[in-house]
C-alpha cells in the first residue's frame, strides 16, 4: 500500500479562533493563522501575509480552546486535508506549539 507524505509546519500569529463544539465524547474547533514571508525582490522587500485554515480535534480541540489566544503566536505540525468535492484544503493539527504572549 502507498503512503505518501503529507505533511506541514508553519507558524505565525492567531488572527482568529472558533468556538469548541462537539460533544461529550468528540470535540474540535477551528482556528486561523497569519503567516508572513519577506523576501527582497528587485531591490524592495516584500511582505506575503497568509491564512491558513487550522483544524484540531479531540484533547488538542480542548487544550487550543483553553490556552490559545488571539494575536498569540503558535508553531503547527500536521497535514493538509481537502474539503470533498473541492480544491481547498486546511491544515489537521497533530501538534500545536504555543509560543508565549507578550505584553505590548
Amino acid at each position: 500500500s502507498m503512503n505518501n507524505l503529507n505533511s506541514i509546519l508553519v507558524d505565525g500569529t492567531v488572527v482568529g479562533i472558533g468556538q469548541l463544539f462537539g460533544n461529550a465524547t468528540e470535540t474540535a474547533i477551528v482556528f486561523f493563522l497569519e503567516s508572513k514571508r519577506a523576501f527582497r525582490l528587485d531591490g524592495t522587500t516584500t511582505v506575503e501575509a497568509y491564512q491558513f485554515e487550522i483544524h484540531a480535534t479531540g484533547k488538542l480541540s480542548q487544550t487550543v480552546a483553553e490556552h490559545l489566544k488571539r494575536g498569540q503566536g503558535a508553531r503547527i505540525v500536521g497535514s493538509l486535508r481537502q474539503r470533498p468535492n473541492s480544491a481547498e484544503c486546511f491544515i489537521m493539527a497533530a501538534h500545536v506549539e504555543f509560543k508565549p504572549v507578550y505584553k505590548s
